[in-house]
């Protein structure tokens, strides 16, 4: 396992399930930085994250990522970019606080191609559900990623198929999509 030799970003961290994971990713000395725009998940992912000693958070917004540029090693984001209301901006500010030659790693979900002709619909309905402005992002990545000025773009596809969705997620679609309809 290779480590960063420098601090390594968790942009839209959340409760802090993937700090612990990259916490060994970086050498003695080093930490791992998590930002997420809700206090509320800061105050989670501190209260689970006690007593690792290389995880700083902070509150923030990945479009005005407070850190200087070049802070970090790598940075990283999961599905955090699609939230946001212009992608490229959030790309790009990732980019900017990573130093030349590091790694900028997004995950983001197709999820607009869910069995329906209708991307427009899927957007409107993961949108009112789940204030999903870009359903379809990961599809689009490498464009991104290109247009924000990178040359060294690699791009993997990971597809998970459910055959029959979780209970947990049936609800949240019906939730979903019977707010979309109301709109």
């Amino acid at each position: 396992m290779s480590r960063a030799r420098a601090p390594i970003l968790d942009a839209g961290c959340g409760s802090g399930f993937d700090l612990a994971a990259l916490a060994p990713r970086v050498e003695h000395g080093g930490i791992v930085c998590g930002l997420d725009r809700s206090e509320k998940v800061v105050a989670l992912a501190r209260k689970r994250l006690t007593g690792l000693d290389n995880i700083e958070l902070k509150l923030g917004r990945i479009e005005a990522i407070p850190y200087p540029e070049f802070a970090f090693d790598a940075s990283f984001a999961l599905r955090t970019v699609q939230y946001v209301d212009e992608p490229l901006a959030a790309i790009r500010e990732l980019m900017r606080v990573t130093m030349p030659g590091g790694r900028v790693v997004l995950c983001e979900g197709g999820m607009s191609v869910l069995d329906l002709a209708e991307p427009e619909l899927m957007d409107r309905i993961l949108g009112s559900g789940w204030n999903v402005r870009h359903g379809a992002l990961g599809v689009r990545l490498k464009r991104l990623f290109v247009e924000a000025g990178l040359s060294r773009v690699v791009v993997q596809a990971a597809v998970g198929i459910d055959n029959e969705p979780s209970p947990y997620m049936l609800k949240m679609f019906r939730e979903a999509a019977a707010g979309a309809a109301e709109c």
